[in-house]
C-alpha cells in the first residue's frame, strides 16, 4: 500500500486575497450562463451550497445549470428546489462559467467534468486542503468551517438578498458539515454566519429535523449490528474502529448514504482520539473514513493513504481485502499518534 509524504499537508492557508474574491464576483456578474457542480454523492454542505447558489444566481437573472450529483435513491430528495438539479445523463451545454463547490479533485466530479469542460472559465470554491488544480481561479479557505460559509460570503459580495430559502440551505449545510457544531472546524465566524442566516429566516428546529431526524428503522438495526459485531478499541482506547462487509451491507437493504454518521457513534467514546470506519465497497476496495480530535490531523492521515479531507474529518479508498487494510491503517494511525502526542 502506497504512502504519500505527510509534510505540509493541511497547513492553514493564508487569507484569500481580496483581488481573487473580486475577480470571482466580476466573472460571475459578467456571465450569462453558469453551470454549478459539486462532488459525487454530495453531503449536505455540497448540496446546500449548490441549491443556495442556484437560487442566488437566478435572482440575478443568470441561466443556471445546477448538476445532480447523486443517485435516484437519496436521503435528501425531499428538499425544496431539488427538482432544479439537472441529471448528468443530459447532454452538456456550452456555458460562460462553471463553478465547482466543495470539491478538491477532478475524480470527485465524476461525469460532471463533461459539463465543466464545456465552460469558458472555471471557478472552484472550497474549504478542503488543496490537492490538485481543477479550475482557472480558486477561492480556497481551509479556515472556513464549510463551503456553505464561503457561499454565503460570495452571495453577499454579489449583492444577493439572503431569502429564507437561501438561508435555510446554507444553515442546513453548515450544521451538517460541522456535526452540529461539534467538530474542530468551527470558529467565531461560523456562529456569526449562522446568526445572520437565522435572522434571514432559517428555522433551526425544522432544519435539524431535515438534517438528522429522518432515518429508517432498518438503519438503526444495521447500526446496532455493526456496533455489536465489529466495534473495537485499539492503542489503549485512543483508536475506535467499526466495519462492515459487502454481504452485511447488502443484507441491510440500505442505500449507501444511509450509513453516513455511523462513525460519529464510535467517535463519542471517552478517550478516543481517532475513529476509523472501514466499509467494503467492492472486492478488494475499502472505503476508510476518519474522525480526529486534539492535535491529530486525520486530513493528513487520509492524504498519506491516497485520500483527503479536513483536519477533523477525512476519508480514503484503499485497495486490498478488509482484514489487511484494517491492520495496515490501524498501525499507521498508531504510529501517527505516537509521533504527534504533544
Amino acid at each position: 500500500m502506497k504512502i504519500r509524504e505527510l509534510n505540509n499537508v493541511n497547513n492553514k492557508n493564508k487569507a484569500v486575497p481580496n483581488k481573487i474574491i473580486k475577480e470571482i464576483t466580476r466573472k460571475i456578474i459578467s456571465a450569462n450562463s453558469i453551470v454549478i457542480a459539486s462532488h459525487i454523492d454530495p453531503d449536505l454542505d455540497a448540496l446546500g451550497s449548490v441549491l443556495a447558489l442556484t437560487l442566488g444566481l437566478e435572482s440575478l437573472n443568470k441561466k443556471v445549470y445546477p448538476l445532480k450529483m447523486y443517485p435516484e435513491h437519496y436521503l435528501h430528495n425531499d428538499l425544496d428546489h431539488i427538482n432544479k438539479l439537472i441529471s448528468l445523463e443530459e447532454k452538456p451545454v456550452q456555458t460562460d462559467l462553471a463553478i465547482i463547490l466543495d470539491t478538491a479533485t477532478q475524480a470527485r466530479l465524476g461525469y460532471a467534468i463533461d459539463w465543466v469542460k464545456k465552460s469558458n472559465f472555471v471557478i472552484s470554491i472550497d474549504h478542503h486542503p488543496f490537492v490538485e488544480k481543477i479550475s482557472d481561479l480558486a477561492w480556497l479557505d481551509t479556515n472556513a468551517s464549510a463551503t456553505s460559509q464561503l457561499t454565503y460570503f460570495l452571495l453577499k459580495k454579489l449583492g444577493v438578498k439572503i431569502t429564507p430559502e437561501i438561508a435555510s440551505y446554507l444553515y442546513l449545510a453548515i450544521i451538517s458539515d460541522t456535526g452540529s457544531f461539534r467538530y474542530g472546524s468551527i470558529n467565531k465566524t461560523t456562529f456569526k454566519v449562522v446568526l445572520e442566516l437565522v435572522k434571514a429566516g432559517a428555522e433551526p428546529l425544522e432544519l435539524a429535523k431535515k438534517a438528522f431526524f429522518k432515518h429508517r428503522k432498518e438503519r438503526m438495526k444495521f447500526l446496532g449490528e455493526c456496533l455489536y459485531k465489529t466495534l473495537e478499541l485499539h492503542d489503549n482506547g485512543k483508536i475506535s474502529t467499526l466495519e462492515f462487509t459487502q454481504d452485511m451491507f447488502k443484507r441491510s437493504g440500505l442505500n449507501k448514504e444511509e450509513i453516513s454518521g455511523f462513525i460519529d457513534f464510535i467517535f463519542s467514546l471517552n478517550g478516543v482520539l481517532v475513529s476509523i470506519f472501514f466499509r467494503e465497497i467492492e472486492e478488494n476496495l475499502i472505503k476508510v473514513s476518519f474522525r480526529g480530535r486534539d492535535n491529530i490531523d486525520v486530513g493528513a492521515i487520509a492524504y498519506a493513504l491516497g485520500g483527503g479531507g479536513h483536519k477533523c474529518a477525512s476519508s480514503a479508498s484503499i485497495k486490498g481485502n478488509l482484514s489487511s487494510v484494517k491492520s495496515f491503517v490501524i498501525d499507521f494511525v498508531k504510529n501517527y499518534i505516537d509521533k504527534n502526542k504533544n
